[in-house]
């Protein structure tokens, strides 16, 4: 279930984003057991107006959670658990961008992002002839933060303890109608550099 009011998708200068999402594997034909996974994201804009040096600003604020009602812990480990890549699962190029993906996994999670998104007013990129292939409209740059923990269960006084964190620092451009990231994030264990497409929320 979704429901977007943002004014342009791609790059949101204001408006809203909600999103529940169930995934389930019923544990037929050559699946190893049946899992359910509910994940739900909101995320709002905010525009901070123009300058004499920047064309766009924005402050964007997110937050995401995920939890699996049919995981169990046995002595041998998590059964019922749902995969990585739809489970509470921290670290990587959207959430908790310092830490090494899918660095923390668990039965449930919660994730916090804020970003200030700037769009400057110089722009010499889309005069370069060398670049017309490319059809960069702007660059962008963003400052961000971000906090999460993953739990042995869905508790929001558990997930508010002894939290992971990271700060950094993202270049984007709006080439060929597409948005290109990178992105250097640090974190108590180190310094990650990401590539990737799109705004991580």
């Amino acid at each position: 279930l979704e429901y977007d009011n943002r004014d342009f998708p791609r790059n949101p200068t204001y408006g809203s984003r909600q999103i529940l999402s169930v995934f389930r594997d019923f544990g037929a034909f050559d699946s190893t057991n049946s899992w359910t996974s509910i994940e739900a994201e909101a995320s709002k804009f905010f525009d901070l107006g123009t300058t004499d040096w920047s064309r766009q600003q924005v402050l964007a604020l997110g937050v995401w959670t995920a939890g699996s009602p049919s995981w169990e812990d046995t002595e041998f480990g998590p059964t019922n658990a749902p995969p990585y890549f739809y489970g509470a699962t921290l670290g990587g190029r959207r959430r908790l961008r310092a830490f090494p993906t899918n660095r923390f996994n668990a039965r449930a999670g919660i994730h916090y992002w804020v970003e200030y998104r700037m769009v400057p007013g110089w722009q010499p990129l889309p005069e370069v002839e060398e670049l017309d292939v490319a059809r960069i409209d702007w660059w962008q740059v963003a400052v961000f933060a971000e906090l999460g923990r993953v739990a042995p269960q869905w508790s929001i006084e558990e997930f508010h303890r002894d939290m992971q964190w990271d700060v950094g620092l993202s270049l984007r451009l709006m080439a060929r109608k597409a948005i290109a990231r990178i992105d250097l994030a640090a974190g108590p264990e180190g310094v990650a550099l990401w590539l990737d497409l799109g705004h991580p929320f």
